[in-house]
């Protein structure tokens, strides 16, 4: 809950953490960001995620990247990385709740 208590949220970001409809973004597993939703949204973004893990190509893994649920090139098969920083996976796919709706971000 440290990021209720960080001034960078604000009062609307705190309100909408405590509602659940934006996710925990501190989650680090994909388990802990899901539980973190209210009903309706997990199980909205269990079913898309459900449908990318079953059509997902070959070498992807699945994961937290940014905040969001993530799929991604691992490292071990491109190690420059995402934007050239080989600390972090390139990113393929992106699932997240935000304030304003469920998204799925194609990168």
């Amino acid at each position: 809950m440290a990021l209720l208590a960080s001034p960078d949220v604000g009062i609307r970001g705190r309100a909408l953490l405590r509602t659940g409809i934006v996710a925990n973004v501190t989650a680090s597993t994909v388990a802990q960001y899901l539980a973190a939703l209210p009903a309706d949204r997990r199980a909205a973004l269990s079913a898309v995620r459900k449908v990318i893990n079953e059509n997902l190509p070959e070498g992807y893994e699945e994961g937290m990247q940014f905040g969001m649920i993530g799929w991604y090139v691992p490292l071990s098969m491109y190690p420059a990385g995402y934007g050239e920083n080989p600390k972090v996976p390139l990113s393929f796919v992106a699932l997240a709740s935000q304030k304003s709706g469920m998204v799925l971000h194609f990168l």
